[in-house]
Parts: structure tokens; sequence; C-alpha cells
């Protein structure tokens, strides 16, 4: 199976507070990104590169077979990430004149009007259709299979008077376990609210280390940093988002028609539910493989030895 480097920015945060992703996912894997705006690609946040040499006709030869092995993609230089959340100054970031430029703009947005757009609707809601769609075709139990992650259970949290109206997975593809996000949105039976929800895991080695900018924050979820906006759409219905992160995991939450206090009660209930889940957000225990390159396997336990 193919692979390559890529260097992406998780979802609308990525605009919002300098929230930087980097990793290697399976080209072939069925993990759409959310359709949300992301900020330019950032280069210059990248650490230090990792390379192991492999002489190239194996590696060409392994590549003629139709077969990667460890080896073989150890010849692909690739950023290796520190895992976690690092909170970095904006003007502490080595990021390219014009970027930082613009995020210095989104934040003048945020302090003057309470959105980084100036109160533009720019992407909320905007991935209803094919979110719908994807629902529709593949179905709840299916989506589920396909995630690495156990996702946070909004109909649980919000009660029968809201239905789910549209999901993917979506984020990193974790090799022999799934995808590390899960997106979805719902709508209560009167028609009037809607909600949704971005969320994925981001303690993947080689996959996504983040940085945030601290100066975008101006809220808080229990005791997480958060970033959140508030504007109207065209037909005069209050927007608000609400980003953070929870120790391995990043929320971006999305409301139409509801109170700025209902917003943060509603990300309480999230994180709560999200930092009481077994082995970190994971559906099972997942720890990384050193001897693989790419830090993209899970190995097995064992009765008596736990983790090899």
């Amino acid at each position: 199976m193919k692979r390559r480097v890529t260097f992406l920015t998780l979802s609308v945060i990525g605009v919002l507070a300098g929230v930087y992703a980097f990793g290697v996912r399976e080209t072939a894997a069925s993990t759409p990104a959310t359709p949300l705006p992301v900020a330019p690609t950032p280069i210059s946040a990248q650490p230090a590169k990792e390379t192991l040499s492999v002489p190239a006709p194996q590696a060409a030869a392994a590549s003629a077979a139709g077969k990667t092995s460890h080896a073989t993609r150890a010849a692909i230089e690739f950023p290796v990430i520190e895992r976690g959340v690092k909170y970095v100054p904006l003007n502490e970031q080595s990021l390219p004149a014009e970027w930082k430029t613009h995020l210095q703009a989104q934040l003048k947005n945020l302090r003057e009007t309470g959105s980084l757009s100036r109160g533009k609707v720019t992407h909320e809601f905007a991935s209803l259709g094919p979110m719908s769609e994807s629902l529709q075709k593949k179905g709840l139990k299916n989506l589920l299979a396909q995630l690495a992650i156990e996702p946070s259970d909004l109909r649980t949290a919000l009660g029968p008077s809201y239905v789910l109206v549209g999901a993917d997975s979506q984020g990193k593809w974790v090799e022999k376990r799934g995808a590390a996000g899960f997106f979805q949105i719902l709508r209560n039976v009167a028609g009037n609210q809607m909600i949704e929800l971005s969320e994925n895991q981001l303690d993947i080695l080689g996959g996504d280390g983040t940085i945030l900018a601290p100066e975008f924050h101006n809220d808080m979820v229990m005791t997480f940093p958060a970033t959140l906006e508030q504007l109207v759409d065209p037909q005069g219905s209050p927007l608000h988002n609400l980003q953070w992160v929870a120790k391995d995991r990043i929320f971006h939450l999305t409301t139409r028609n509801m109170e700025s206090e209902e917003v943060r009660q509603l990300a309480t209930v999230i994180t709560q539910r999200f930092v009481a889940m077994d082995h970190g957000g994971w559906r099972t225990a997942y720890d990384f493989d050193p001897t693989n390159p790419m830090h993209r396997i899970a190995l097995p336990e064992t009765k008596d030895k736990g983790r090899w």
C-alpha cells in the first residue's frame, strides 16, 4: 500500500489558533477530510527530520513487487513529531511572514468582532449535504466500525429531541485500526437548532504534533483553554464556534440557535465523557511500534507480559 508524507492543518482550529498537524496517512483509506477551510500549509514549524538509509536497489525491488516494508518506508524522508500539545505564542512561531500576517488579522477580527471571519459565515454547516449523503449511503453502524476511536455520543448527551442527520469518519488512518476522527451533525425535532461536532485524536506518534497560539484563547471548557466565536447567519440565527483540545483530542463544536452558556455546557458534557473514556479515547489500548519508522502499528497485547 502506497504512503505519502502530508502536512495537514487539522480542522478549522488550524485557522483559528495556529494548530499544525503533520503526519502520514494511508492514501487508499476511506477517511474523507472534513470539508472545512484550512490555513496555508505551514512548513517552518517542522521538527528535525529523521531519515533511515536503505540501499536504492532494495527499495526499488520492493516497490516493483508491490510490497512496502518498514525498511522501504524508512527510505522516505519524513518528520518525526513529538506527541502532545504545545502552547507557543504566535510571534514565537516560525512561520512565513504572510501566514503570520493572516493569523494576526484573524486574531484582530476575533477581538474586535467576536469571530475570526469578522462575522462572515464560512464553514458553518457547509458540510451538511455531503455528511447527510455519507450517513445515508454507509449507515451509522458501518461508519462507527471504521473508527479507531470511541467517538462522542451526542445523541445521548442531547436527548431524544435530537436526531443524527449527517456523519462520516475523518482524520488520520491508523494502520490496522481505523480512522482517528469523526464528524457528526444533529438537528432537533423542531428543526430550529443544529449542532455539528468534529473531533480528532492527536496522540499518534509521527502523526499529529499540535501547536496552539494561546492569544486566540478567550474561553474555557472545564480546565482546557478554548476559542469561542459568535456570529449570525443570513437568516438571523445566532451561530457559535467553540474549539478546544482536551488531553489528546481536538474538538470543534458549531451550533445554530443556541445561547453561549448552552454551548459551554454541551462542550463540558462532551469533555467530561471523553476524559472518562478507557484507553485515552481509543477503542482499545494503543501502543507504538518503535521499529516502524511510520509509527503506525499498534502492537498486540499478551496476557502475561502486557503489550509487546
